[in-house]
């Protein structure tokens, strides 16, 4: 059993954050999940602490509060400013995850902590998705909301683990951040990690990502294999399998995204002669007299898929208002009117846009894509910081900053800026950059 129990009333708040965060689709309003309440007491446990400590305005905090504002500029062209103006108000509350994480991770129990208790939580979820697929695969069953039954191109019906989060992709994302945990963490401090349980945690997050089958496998297999890739090259046969992985990666991301672009329904071919074709003029080609050349025909039937037909969508947004977008919150006008001319079907008239760049430029414009892009420079550039700081936090800064990278490969297909964990690995990079400086 591991160490990690809260014994404080922040540390079982922290503790509910976690476990709440791939608990999805609840009741509550301007799409809050149950974890948003166990933050506000997050927020009011820190204020009440005896220990008020200020962060010192760091430039990732800069960074974070010009990513906000570059949303701000965009109301300029919103067509629905009280949308627009919730969309600004989740960014916001997401900002506030950063912010409380970053003020816990001043603690280093802190980091141990929260580590140890979002990676077996995701380990829990991972095999409770594996058991519901098992009982489906040998039932017929489905139990509870563990999986997504439904059509797949050219693979028919088929059940995808979901956990309890919205959708198979929104899982792995989630597993994907903590897959490097798990990995990592026994490098940490003294904690009871080596026990079975606990090494069996890592294949067991990894058979059930596979078990979502989604594009974010891709990112999924990215994480992993940079939370390793350091410790892969001491010996020649562990250099030769990340080199191995890293290629099936790069295989994966690219097979994936042309499976996300196109299905092709139909590829069929005919051999025939082409008599129009002229004497080839030199002595190295048969040809007989009037017979022109040999043909061989290929035809590739194929649709469009929803999500190149989204990316297509932001695209002409983006060209329609270049600077500040078509307004934060907007994505759904602009599908709205690409299903009226025909370009995209009814039931992505009011979906998302599955590919956080192209989404933010779409709503937020340049201004904003600007902004999205030196956040993550930020991230990349103060974690590259920490990895080289103080080696009692480098599996910390390791970990998270895998899970990260395996996030922003999928954001080719997700709207990453909207998971809360992503902003609570952030908010703890911040927190760890305090105690390096």
């Amino acid at each position: 059993m591991t160490p990690c129990r809260p014994s404080t009333i922040l540390e079982w708040l922290v503790l509910g954050y976690v476990v709440l965060i791939p608990i999805g689709g609840g009741p509550l309003p301007a799409n809050m999940e149950w974890a948003d309440l166990a933050l506000v007491g997050i927020c009011a446990a820190l204020a009440a602490g005896r220990r008020r400590v200020a962060l010192a305005l760091h430039p990732l905090d800069v960074l974070v509060m010009v990513y906000l504002a570059g949303s701000v500029l965009s109301f300029r062209r919103s067509p629905d400013l009280v949308h627009s103006g919730l969309e600004l108000a989740k960014q916001g509350s997401l900002a506030v995850v950063y912010l409380a994480f970053s003020l816990l991770a001043r603690r280093r129990e802190m980091v141990v902590n929260i580590a140890c208790w979002f990676a077996w939580a995701a380990a829990a979820l991972a095999a409770t998705g594996l058991l519901a697929l098992g009982v489906y695969l040998v039932t017929g069953r489905e139990v509870g909301p563990f999986l997504s039954v439904a059509p797949i191109p050219a693979a028919g019906h088929v059940a995808r683990i979901t956990g309890t989060l919205l959708s198979p992709g929104f899982f792995c994302n989630y597993l994907t951040v903590a897959l490097p945990f798990l990995l990592l963490l026994p490098r940490g401090p003294a904690h009871a990690h080596a026990t079975g349980w606990w090494r069996a945690g890592p294949l067991v997050v990894v058979l059930a990502a596979m078990g979502t089958l989604t594009a974010s496998i891709a990112g999924f297999l990215a994480g992993g294999l940079t939370a390793v890739w350091p410790r892969w090259g001491a010996r020649r046969g562990l250099r030769l399998a990340r080199v191995g992985l890293a290629t099936l990666a790069g295989a994966t991301l690219v097979g994936v995204n042309l499976m996300v672009m196109v299905t092709v329904r139909d590829v069929s071919w005919a051999a025939d002669r082409n008599p129009r074709v002229p004497a080839p003029g030199h002595h190295y080609a048969l040809q007989e007299e009037g017979a022109g050349a040999q043909r061989l025909t290929v035809s590739v039937s194929y649709n469009p898929m929803s999500y190149f037909l989204l990316k297509r969508v932001a695209v002409r947004a983006l060209w329609r208002e270049p600077l500040t977008g078509a307004g934060l919150g907007a994505f759904h006008a602009e599908t709205e009117r690409a299903y009226r001319e025909g370009l995209l079907h009814a039931p992505y008239r009011r979906a998302d846009p599955h590919a956080e760049l192209l989404g933010r430029l779409a709503e937020t414009g340049v201004v904003g894509g600007v902004t999205l892009l030196l956040l993550w420079w930020g991230i990349a550039r103060y974690g590259w910081t920490l990895l080289r700081g103080e080696p009692a936090f480098a599996w910390a800064s390791s970990a998270i900053l895998a899970g990260l990278v395996g996030v922003l490969v999928n954001s080719l297909n997700a709207d990453i800026m909207n998971f809360r964990f992503v902003w609570m690995g952030v908010g703890l990079l911040r927190g760890l950059l305090d105690r390096s400086g």
